[in-house]
C-alpha cells in the first residue's frame, strides 16, 4: 500500500519535527520541485498534492540534525 498524506497533515508533521513552515509554503515548494517527497498536479481550478510518507520520512532523516 502507498501511504500518502494531505498537505495539511504533512505540514503539521513537519512542524512537529521542528521545521517551521505553513501549508502554503509547503504547497509552493512541492509545486516548484524543491521538496522531493511529493508532487503537485495543477488543474484548471486548483492544485492537487500527492505527498508520500515514506519519501517524507526519508527526507527528514536525510536533513535532520544529529543529536
Amino acid at each position: 500500500m502507498i501511504e500518502t498524506m494531505t498537505l495539511h497533515q504533512a505540514s503539521k508533521y513537519l512542524r512537529d519535527k521542528g521545521l517551521s513552515l505553513c501549508s502554503d509554503t509547503l504547497a509552493d515548494g512541492l509545486e516548484q520541485g524543491v521538496y522531493p517527497f511529493g508532487v503537485c498536479i495543477r488543474t484548471d481550478r486548483s492544485r492537487v498534492f500527492q505527498i508520500f510518507k515514506k519519501k517524507l520520512d526519508a527526507w527528514i532523516s536525510e536533513v535532520e540534525a544529529d543529536e
